[in-house]
């Protein structure tokens, strides 16, 4: 014989009974939040750009790299010293950039302020 379709009596404490409710009511709370954070998420970026953003800066950091490498700043003038460290900074602080983007932001951010350096030396001097 099958036991499908039977009944079972099972007996609990009320303290139990209140503590599955009590843990379907978090798990019911906990379910509430993440939908709303995936709706939050969803228009933040309703058209799914920042993943190709984060392409176009991973694509665009190999010409970074070139100019700081071979772009002296004491034999080029006007270096985007500024724009540099900016770009430093958000490499650090930005989600879902790779290992590597944030490994070279902090050279980034050395190489700008050594620019800015060399610009304030080149400015006293041409002032004088």
């Amino acid at each position: 014989m099958s036991d499908f379709g039977q009944r079972t009596k099972i007996e609990i404490t009320l303290e139990d009974l209140d503590e599955m409710r009590s843990q379907i009511r978090e798990a019911s709370d906990r379910l509430v939040r993440a939908e709303k954070e995936k709706n939050e998420a969803l228009a933040a970026d309703p058209s799914g750009r920042v993943p190709q953003l984060l392409a176009v800066i991973e694509a665009a950091l190999p010409i970074v790299q070139f100019a700081v490498e071979n772009l002296e700043p004491t034999t080029v003038r006007g270096w985007p010293h500024k724009t540099l460290d900016k770009l430093g900074e958000l490499l650090a602080t930005v989600d879902g950039m790779s290992v590597i983007a944030r490994e070279i932001a902090p050279e980034l951010r050395v190489f700008a302020h050594e620019a800015e350096l060399i610009e304030l030396e080149r400015a006293g001097k041409s002032g004088t």
